[in-house]
């Protein structure tokens, strides 16, 4: 049977306490928890991604406004419910009781148009939690309101969406290859290719051979065409790693 890509997005599990009592776990935190619960599960987990939303002071969040997203291969609809039944759970344990925390499945792409440009918009614009649902409802995603308000929904939905299009977001894990863990200053291209980054690439569209060496930083790779690009520029004699959204 084919395999079909399902999206589950995951926003404001958090709280603006920081990093005192009660304030639960940060959404990168929870949806790598998230992904290893469903490798553990049996799925096949692709990545977790990190979606830019509109940066404002209106917004009560806490950090940058980023949600997140995990991208995992399901063979039917009902897996792909009982993965998002999964990271409800993990979601549940570990967000803040007086967080929004919000979740969206999207199953199969590409996204419809109508989704996609909702999606876009809240990169750039307020979007309101009931436009959100409306367009949710409409293009069979299904957006869960977990605590509190539930405006999660609306970065979780984007995310979710966002990932779908294969050129959204910054890979913070490859689950099933533990990159995230990779901590070395200067790293063979090789060993990112090992890890599963698909391509190491020069700002200007040079790719790098396996045998030249980068300094990573805190630099991630980005995901294009579904597939996790990290982006280097020349500074001096060496590569260095560059972040890019």
């Amino acid at each position: 049977m084919k395999e079909i890509l399902a999206f589950i997005g995951i926003d404001d599990t958090d709280t603006r306490k920081g990093k005192v009592s009660g304030a639960g776990k940060g959404t990168g935190r929870v949806a790598r928890e998230a992904a290893k619960a469903l490798l553990n599960a049996g799925y096949r987990v692709l990545w977790v991604l990190r979606h830019q939303m509109l940066k404002s002071e209106r917004i009560s969040t806490p950090g940058n406004n980023s949600s997140k997203s995990v991208t995992l291969e399901v063979k039917s609809r009902e897996e792909a419910e009982r993965a998002l039944r999964i990271v409800t759970d993990v979601v549940r344990k570990l967000a803040a009781p007086n967080s929004n925390a919000g979740l969206a499945l999207l199953i199969g792409v590409p996204p419809s148009g109508k989704a996609l440009h909702l999606a876009m918009k809240a990169k750039k614009e307020f979007v309101s939690l009931d436009e959100v649902l409306r367009v949710a409802n409409a293009c069979d995603i299904h957006a869960i309101k977990l605590l509190g308000n539930g405006s999660g929904i609306i970065g979780a939905f984007a995310a979710a969406v966002l990932a779908s299009t294969g050129n959204d977001g910054r890979v913070l894990d490859i689950p099933s290859t533990g990159i995230r863990e990779l901590k070395d200053e200067f790293v063979l291209v090789k060993k990112l290719l090992d890890l599963g980054v698909a391509e190491v690439r020069s700002l200007d569209g040079v790719k790098l051979s396996e045998h030249e060496v980068v300094a990573l930083g805190k630099a991630k790779p980005v995901l294009r065409k579904f597939k996790p690009v990290l982006y280097v520029k020349r500074v001096g004699l060496d590569w260095l790693a560059v972040k890019v959204e």
